[in-house]
């Protein structure tokens, strides 16, 4: 029995409910692709296992060797693509082949690089502005106050800076999946998902973020209460593994379609959220004798 979209806007537990029901769905058919880019995005750190060497902070930033970095995350996306569309095929109960996702996903590949392009531009501008500003404070003698109040004021563009950062970054989130699935243009679709997010950014904030929190609560169990040393982020890790490793790729790889399963059912709910209502019919009044 195929997944059954969403009918009308739901709750975000529903949302969330419903990520999980496609993710069970479409589990068998995604889970081969989501291995092969988790092993692809663990590549650096199977690397600095074998060489004793951490690879991303000893290498310059203008060697050579910077240039696999990128093509790997190119791969990943790639393979994200595939992952994405080969769950929305499912969907509407049609089953195609690897083949056709990878050519599907290659040929949305170059529209949604443009566009991430753009949105980061956005976010630079904003990083930019406020860069501007801190200068203007040093060439004026005003960065270095040491008065609690100064220091309030002084910190506080940089708060503002990092809050537009985020409310953009979840403002433009869906337009990958629009060009997708939905033939979007560039800049279409970055419009298209902020009018989308526009009044529902915190509830898009809450149930994009819930599984990558289940993600890091998964880990931390693992780590503290499996006792297997884990590379968790920012958490200082003493010595890595080859099994700790190969686990973290596991559990990586068991996420990445839940990801993609919140990702496609969130979608679906703000276009039924922005969808015009239908004119009420009123019923035409008897003219009167």
């Amino acid at each position: 029995m195929p997944y059954v979209p969403a009918k009308q806007p739901e709750s975000t537990s529903r949302i969330l409910s419903r990520s999980l029901e496609l993710y069970r769905r479409t589990f068998f058919h995604v889970f081969p692709l989501a291995l092969i880019l988790a092993i692809i995005a663990f590549i650096p750190r199977l690397i600095t296992l074998m060489s004793g060497q951490d690879l991303l902070t000893t290498l310059p930033n203008l060697s050579l060797h910077k240039i696999w970095l990128f093509l790997l995350d190119v791969v990943c996306l790639i393979i994200m693509l595939a992952i994405l569309w080969c769950m929305q095929s499912l969907t509407s109960g049609t089953k195609e082949t690897f083949k056709i996702d990878f050519q599907v996903a290659l040929k949305k590949f170059p529209l949604i690089i443009v566009a991430a392009i753009i949105q980061s531009l956005i976010f630079m501008s904003i990083m930019l502005v406020t860069y501007g500003f801190y200068i203007i404070l040093l060439q004026y003698h005003l960065l270095f106050q040491t008065n609690i109040y100064a220091v309030f004021l002084l910190s506080l563009p940089m708060t503002i800076a990092w809050i537009l950062y985020l409310y953009a970054f979840y403002l433009f989130y869906f337009y990958l999946p629009l060009i997708l699935t939905e033939n979007a243009g560039i800049i279409s679709s970055l419009v298209r998902s902020a009018k989308l997010v526009w009044g529902n950014w915190w509830r898009t904030f809450r149930a994009q973020v819930t599984p990558w929190i289940s993600y890091l609560i998964v880990l931390i169990l693992v780590k503290y209460i499996g006792h297997v040393n884990l590379h968790i982020y920012f958490i200082k890790v003493n010595t890595l593994s080859l099994s700790a490793t190969a686990l973290h790729i596991f559990i990586f790889a068991l996420f990445l379609p839940w990801f993609a399963s919140t990702l496609l059912v969130q979608l679906r709910d703000l276009e039924l959220r922005k969808k015009p209502k239908p004119a009420k019919k009123v019923a035409a009044k008897k003219p009167t004798p």
